[in-house]
């Protein structure tokens, strides 16, 4: 038997390869484990991660928490085929009888034969929960989550007039909700209420009126609720501008509004919109007329906002109606976001950002009328760009000798899906050669030969994304392990064999 002096010196030697290992890349951990027993004992405890049970996974469960008692994060996947009719609750109850103290989410979604009313433990741990698509969900289970799961800051829930289960749980700070029944509008306000704490409330809805956001805004109001974040998502139905704006108007330090399915906004509801929103921080709208009057319009009614997502709007519309002479600029601003806008040309773009002098990301996601030429002047011009998103773009007008100065803030670069060449590549890569990650999906007219040379130019890239790109060979993947160390995770061209064995710490896959 050994002695007390040595347990303790192989305690302390383990706590130290602890310590020694944590440095390293998570990745390179599972080559480690297999070398001992205690270098697997001590990268399992090093897992700081999520863990997906399946069918199969299920049956030595007790066995997988007791290998990685630091799991953060447990997700199920959907429509699991337990042995025993009552197996969510023997799942349940194995997860809390686990000493998992630093266990903080649990994703238990599109069980469609379970609820949790057998379960009798405690989750003092964790903070999010995910019970949406469970159509066995009931009253008597919603009921129990309060009890269940004490300290929750964050619930997601599909459900019609099942909410009011939820009202002694008081503390939560974060609630999603996907609404399927009219009638649910009528309870909304008092179920709201009692959420004293609520700052995040995200609600998709469907074939809801005006009457149910009257509802969510006498309920901000009348029980002063500190939201700072507000997502609404309708599929359905137009809510008019008023009810909108009677909304906004009880949420006193709303930060953050995303708002989907906005089809009938015009520039002239913009104002109106915005009037009560000064501490504003984050918008974004998807599916609004809205052009450039109104996105200059937010920036005068919206001074500290840092974060503006118009989506499928129809900026570059009435760029010719500008007043030019007396643009607002705000320095706050740095992220803009315009995916879809079919009518937004190089000239729009360059005004609008002109507006935003630190602007640090910008996406332009199928702009088709974007230019190169207009990228090029923006990164010319502005030297704070971190990430630029030009997916499915048309790039292949860049002019190449207009590449004459450095981009050195530019960390991720998406092109994906676009029309960019071999040449415009390595020449955009040239002048960011300190970007990190690289997504060149379904990029067909590059090949190998342009992807070669924005490897050697990025000396700090450590994500490449070749998926779909068809004119690429796959030996390219094996250069590029060897050429740039610095890589952490590559998506391989359709041709490579991912049953090759890639060593230095790679991770190649086929998915993003």
């Amino acid at each position: 038997m050994a002695s007390a002096s040595t347990m303790s010196s192989c305690l302390s030697c383990q706590d130290v390869w602890g310590i020694v290992l944590s440095y390293l890349n998570s990745n390179d951990h599972e080559s480690l484990s297999l070398t001992s027993r205690e270098f697997l004992s001590t990268t399992n405890n090093l897992f700081f991660g999520c863990v997906t049970i399946s069918d199969e996974s299920f049956l030595f469960l007790s066995t997988l928490l007791h290998r990685f008692p630091n799991l953060t994060s447990i997700k199920l996947t959907p429509s699991i085929s337990f042995p025993d009719p009552d197996g969510l609750n023997i799942l349940l109850t194995t997860i809390a009888s686990s000493h998992l103290p630093h266990l903080h989410s649990l994703d238990l979604s599109r069980q469609p034969q379970h609820g949790l009313s057998g379960f009798h433990g405690k989750f003092l741990t964790l903070k999010s929960l995910n019970c949406s698509h469970m159509p066995e969900f009931s009253r008597k289970d919603l009921l129990l989550i309060p009890q269940a799961f004490p300290n929750l800051s964050s619930t997601r829930l599909s459900l019609s007039d099942l909410a009011e289960g939820l009202c002694e749980n008081s503390s939560l700070k974060s609630l999603t909700i996907a609404i399927q029944e009219k009638d649910f509008t009528v309870h909304l306000a008092e179920f709201l209420s009692t959420f004293k704490r609520l700052a995040y409330l995200s609600l998709t809805v469907s074939g809801s009126s005006d009457d149910f956001l009257d509802a969510i805004g006498n309920a901000v109001g009348n029980a002063s609720l500190p939201l700072r974040r507000l997502v609404i998502s309708n599929d359905k139905y137009w809510f008019s501008d008023s009810a909108i704006r009677n909304l906004l108007g009880k949420c006193n330090v709303l930060q953050q509004f995303d708002l989907q399915q906005v089809h009938y906004f015009v520039d002239r509801h913009a104002d109106r919109l915005l009037q009560n929103l000064a501490g504003l921080t984050s918008l974004k709208l998807r599916s609004t007329y809205f052009t450039e009057t109104a996105f200059f319009e937010i920036l005068r009614n919206c001074p500290v906002i840092t974060e503006i997502n118009l989506e499928d709007a129809w900026l570059g519309f009435s760029i010719n109606r500008v007043d030019r002479m007396n643009l607002p600029v705000n320095y706050n601003v740095k992220v803009l976001s315009f995916p879809r806008n079919s009518f937004l040309e190089d000239k729009t773009l360059l005004i609008i950002v002109s507006a935003c002098p630190n602007l640090e990301e910008l996406y332009l996601s199928r702009c088709y009328r974007i230019s190169g030429t207009a990228v090029v002047e923006i990164l010319k011009s502005y030297n704070r760009i971190t990430h630029l998103g030009l997916a499915n773009c048309c790039l292949s007008r860049f002019q190449l000798d207009s590449f004459n100065f450095e981009a050195p803030t530019l960390l991720e670069l998406n092109l994906s899906g676009s029309d960019i060449s071999d040449e415009a590549l390595s020449a955009i890569t040239r002048i960011a050669c300190k970007v990190k990650n690289l997504n060149l999906s379904s990029c067909k007219e590059i090949t190998e030969k342009g992807v070669m040379e924005a490897v050697l130019n990025c000396k700090h890239l450590r994500v490449i994304n070749l998926k779909s790109c068809e004119k690429v060979a796959a030996d390219v993947v094996d250069w590029m392990v060897v050429e740039r160390p610095t890589l952490r995770k590559i998506v391989a061209p359709p041709q490579f064999d991912l049953g090759k064995n890639i060593n230095f710490g790679h991770v190649v896959s086929n998915l993003y």
